[in-house]
């Protein structure tokens, strides 16, 4: 991408807390997202000009971006000499490969690091044109950088793990790869025990393309636990450069190494259910707490990577390993899993998927899509929004904005509470003082044991509200309920919230036969985005994706231990600091020359020099020499002026009190 994603940090090199993570979601619910951002500068408590003059304190990631602007600039202003080398792929190179990587964040919250202004000038200086990739290496076993891969191993039957690389090139416009990617396993340290399909970009314009990995564990390894090891070879190839005429051609590698363990029983295995998640852009679609009227609109796209980051920490920290699906559930095997989690959908469901359906866990917010789908148990969700605290045992919960569950079966273990009808609120135009507030007793939770004639089926769990899951705006969270909802779903032990007698209803309370269905709103646009339903009907079912893998080409020796270093360019090695710096004027004795690359060179004397770059007809001294002696120099000798002062003038007339305060005790 010809695009430079930048975060915001503070001074002492931490992330702040209004820096955007990735990663990017354009490419949901099919793909992975790529990493963004790339690097990261300052943007916290940055001086900048004030409007009415003077300075001012500014903070965001406004001022970060205009910094590394700022940087990219300069920085082309000392290589014009190399003006056809530089193009928006070899900065970005340049950028990225110099940049300093912090300890503490992730691959998603740094990037690459740290902009490094100066090494990035001496990459810059040393460029050879060249193709890359970013991330240049990938790695399972490095925590906390590589999160989430390194969050959880792989294992036999789990659903393919997605790396979606960027690939920049250096070397023209355009470009191609030369053959599909490869990859090369290393025998000694199991690499064969991976399967791996490619999809990636035909024709690499403008200056980048994408490779996407889908890695799964092979049947050789559904007992095997330890670590599998190869890498991922390719060529890309672009037109000759100026007064060349063969192609340019870089070859590239991907080192991989991921932990493998044997599968996990059916009971620690949940499915996420990112297929029927829609977001902002390109449809609108609102965010599910009404109150959010800052950031109203659902721009993170509900991944259990993104906004709902905290609970996938938490189900990983309870044992739980988590899988995504980003196809229609046709697609996976639900012999598999215990659990499919349905957090917020706003998609459609194809009649193939309400006819598998088998365990949702979390009600959403596309209600008439959702009652499709749980009309087979005479369970509806109504279409009040309510909000408002309550207690639920010991813990202090929140409802916002979130559903009722309007009809259920007799047999369905349900927790009523009083809330605010907040749809009455909003239409009715009311303040919203607590006078006004229309209060109902609502159904916010239910379990219920499914049977198919007189044996026991599936289990189903429901919870009218997402939000205390959604780490964008959090207010109380619930991971302790899901947790009790999984236990349900998982082992059947009902939660004691649910089987006290005070959450029971009676037997005619419990059933409602006559509940309004909710509609779909005349003449909405949701066909528009859909990847289920057309103006007029639903469109075909999606065929499942099936991946081809490319026959190995097996690596009989062992991998290299350096190869899990932070990559460079292949032209130039950062720590030998071989480049000079940008230089300045130190004396002038005629007028000053500005060289083609940018740097300021003075006539000593008044004759004619023709002479290059860095002969004896010319002084050139390191800006930042210059600077820190001067620096440094200008401190010394004040030092001295003030040491001077006080030996000569100072010490002795406090030694002379001293003696004379003596003399006056001795003589008491």
């Amino acid at each position: 991408m010809d695009v430079i994603g930048v975060g915001g940090i503070n001074f002492e090199n931490e992330i702040a807390k209004f820096s955007s993570r990735g990663m990017t979601t354009w490419e949901l619910p099919a793909g992975y997202g790529r990493l963004k951002p790339d690097l990261v500068s300052y943007g916290s408590t940055v001086y900048g000009s004030a409007i009415n003059g003077g300075c001012r304190s500014l903070s965001g990631t406004s001022v970060a971006s205009p910094v590394v602007a700022g940087a990219v600039t300069l920085l082309l202003s000392g290589v014009l000499d190399l003006f056809p080398l530089v193009n928006p792929a070899s900065m970005k190179q340049a950028l990225l490969s110099s940049a300093r990587r912090l300890s503490g964040p992730n691959m998603f919250e740094q990037g690459w690091g740290k902009l490094n202004l100066i090494e990035a000038y001496q990459a810059l200086r040393a460029y050879t044109p060249q193709a890359t990739l970013s991330p240049s290496y990938i790695d399972f076993t490095e925590c906390p950088y590589m999160w989430p891969y390194c969050t959880q191993p792989l294992y036999y039957s789990a659903m393919p793990v997605i790396l979606n690389v960027t690939v920049l090139n250096g070397m023209a416009v355009t470009g191609r790869l030369v053959e599909p990617p490869l990859w090369n396993p290393y025998l000694p340290q199991n690499g064969d025990l991976l399967n791996i399909s490619f999809s990636y970009s035909e024709v690499l314009w403008p200056w980048s393309g994408y490779m996407a990995l889908s890695i799964v564990v092979n049947e050789k390894g559904a007992a095997f636990e330890g670590v599998a090891q190869g890498f991922v070879s390719l060529a890309v190839e672009s037109p000759p450069g100026p007064n060349e005429v063969k192609p340019r051609r870089s070859y590239i590698e991907l080192p991989l190494k991921v932990r493998v363990i044997p599968m996990p029983p059916r009971h620690k295995r949940i499915l996420w259910d990112q297929y029927h998640n829609l977001r902002y852009p390109p449809g609108y679609f609102p965010r599910d707490n009404l109150k959010m009227k800052s950031d109203p609109l659902d721009w993170h796209g509900d991944h259990i990577h993104t906004n709902f980051r905290e609970l996938y920490t938490q189900l990983r920290n309870t044992g739980y390993y988590v899988e995504v699906l980003g196809e229609p559930f046709t697609c996976f095997n639900a012999k598999n899993y215990a659990v499919l989690l349905i957090v917020d959908p706003e998609e459609e469901f194809f009649v193939e998927e309400i006819a598998k359906w088998w365990l949702p866990d979390t009600g959403g917010s596309n209600i008439p899509a959702l009652n499709d789908l749980l009309v087979q148990w005479n369970i509806t969700l109504g279409d009040g929004v309510f909000e408002g605290g309550y207690k639920l045992g010991k813990h202090d919960m929140y409802y916002a904005s979130g559903t009722q569950i309007k009809a259920f079966p007799k047999e369905m273990l349900t927790i009523t509470r009083t809330l605010n009808d907040q749809g009455a609120e909003i239409i009715g135009g009311e303040s919203g003082t607590a006078a006004q507030k229309r209060r109902e007793s609502v159904v916010v939770a239910g379990l219920l044991q499914t049977r198919r004639g007189e044996q026991k089926a599936g289990r189903l769990a429901i919870y009218g509200d997402s939000n205390c899951l959604d780490s964008a705006h959090l207010q109380k969270e619930c991971f302790w309920l899901l947790n009790a909802m999984l236990q349900w779903s998982t082992t059947g032990q009902v939660p004691p919230l649910f089987s006290r007698e005070e959450h029971r209803r009676a037997t005619k309370e419990n059933e409602i036969q006559s509940a309004a269905v909710p509609q779909r709103m005349k003449d909405n646009q949701l066909h528009r985005h859909s990847k289920v339903r057309t103006a007029t009907g639903l469109r075909p079912l999606v065929h499942c994706r099936r991946l081809s893998f490319r026959p190995p080409s097996v690596v009989n020796s062992s991998a290299p231990s350096q190869v899990y270093k932070p990559q460079k360019l292949l032209s130039v090695d950062l720590n030998l600091n071989m480049l000079p710096l940008p230089v300045k004027v130190i004396e002038q004795t005629d007028r000053d020359q500005l060289m083609p690359n940018g740097d300021v060179i003075v006539k000593q004397t008044r004759q004619k020099h023709d002479g290059p770059l860095g002969t004896g007809q010319y002084l050139l001294v390191p800006s930042e020499w210059l600077w820190l002696s001067l620096k440094y120099g200008v401190g010394l000798l004040v030092f001295y002026t003030l040491l001077r002062l006080f030996v000569r003038r100072v010490l002795p007339r406090l030694l002379f009190l001293g003696q004379h305060k003596t003399r006056q005790v001795t003589v008491a």
